[in-house]
């Protein structure tokens, strides 16, 4: 008997709780939860789907340790964009509003046609606007104009997402309605103008994330994902050799990388968490909490967050204060197995425009 509660005692030390990696920060019920971001080390917030269809944002301003819901307007929801921890704007049924305390009250402040699914600034004036194929940029954010890609490899291009660096350096990404085929575009001009970048035959693009000015990864719908070492000029298939397909990215400087996805490409429970420490040179997998995990969130070494996009009971949202020491074998809950098109096609559905 004593020699048993000693292994199980050494078992424990060696292989230590889940709940002691990954414990709960958030739970908002049955629904979808969406679009995990920290915008400082304490500051982020994320996008709430309930199952009574009662659309909401949260946010936290001490690291996840506490939640709120943000305030819209009256008979007012949609897409918000928190630029520092009290601007925040809200694209709403092809209206913009702007609040400056962190959503106690709201100004309308441009009326934009036609789209309605995202909105990012890059300042009080310069921003953009994306929905319906349309990308449009304001530079006194109010008026907008049209700045589209004019898409001239593909006549049935569908653009997926956008991301600028800065108000010059920006990224687009499609891809095509018959073929499935994806684009990268890029512009240095501020959108004026768009060059092709990477063509796929095989794969359209959902997002890019960079690690560092030049180092950057473009996410496939299918698991076909890219990477750049030169901020975009050249392309290539990303093999990290993790055991997973990538669906998110975060990392803290460029030599420390976290990543998530789903299908494992060994047997029983899937690893479905990845940690570098070398610029993605080396890698250790784990599982956690959920699967599959759709975005990660790391503010600093040590504080991670993961979410699962899927309807669930829960609509939690786990965090870590270990950071790859979180890293270990330990058991899923609430597992599911999809593809990683499936994924993107949870995350992006009620676009009812992307190609993924």
């Amino acid at each position: 008997m004593r020699t048993s509660i000693c292994l199980f005692l050494l078992i424990l030390f060696f292989n230590p709780p889940l709940k002691s990696q990954w414990e709960t920060s958030a739970n908002f019920g049955k629904g979808l939860i969406y679009d995990l971001e920290f915008i400082t080390n304490q500051f982020g917030y994320a996008y709430c789907w309930p199952d009574d269809g009662s659309i909401f944002y949260i946010y936290t301003t001490d690291q996840g340790e506490s939640w709120e819901k943000l305030n819209f307007p009256e008979n007012e929801t949609g897409f918000v964009q928190f630029l520092d921890e009290n601007i925040v704007f809200l694209l709403s049924n092809g209206r913009l509003f702007k609040s400056i305390d962190r959503g106690e009250n709201w100004n309308q402040i441009s009326t934009i046609l036609n789209v309605n699914y995202k909105v990012m600034f890059l300042s009080e004036t310069v921003g953009y606007a994306f929905g319906h194929n349309r990308l449009l940029k304001t530079v006194d954010g109010t008026n907008f104009s049209d700045v589209t890609p004019e898409f001239e490899q593909s006549t049935n291009a569908v653009l997926n997402n956008f991301y600028f660096k800065n108000e010059l350096e920006g990224f687009c990404v499609s891809g095509d309605r018959d073929d499935f085929s994806g684009f990268i575009l890029k512009t240095i001009d501020g959108g004026e103008n768009w060059v092709y970048k990477y063509t796929n035959n095989f794969e359209s693009y959902e997002k890019v994330h960079f690690i560092d000015d030049d180092h950057a990864i473009a996410i496939g719908c299918i698991g076909s994902n890219v990477e750049t070492f030169d901020n975009g000029e050249t392309w290539s298939l990303l093999d990290w050799g993790v055991p997973f397909t990538v669906v998110d990215v975060s990392n803290v400087g460029p030599d420390l990388i976290y990543v998530v996805g789903t299908v494992a490409t060994g047997g029983g429970m899937p690893k479905n968490f990845s940690c570098s420490s070398d610029g993605g040179i080396t890698w250790t997998s784990s599982r956690t909490p959920i699967s599959p995990i759709t975005s990660v969130e790391f503010v600093n070494e040590n504080v991670g967050f993961i979410i699962n996009t899927f309807y669930t009971d829960s609509m939690e949202i786990f965090k870590t204060s270990v950071g790859c020491s979180s890293v270990n074998n330990t058991e899923n809950k609430n597992f599911i197995l999809f593809s990683n098109q499936n994924i993107i096609f949870f995350r992006n559905f009620y676009t009812r425009e992307s190609i993924c």
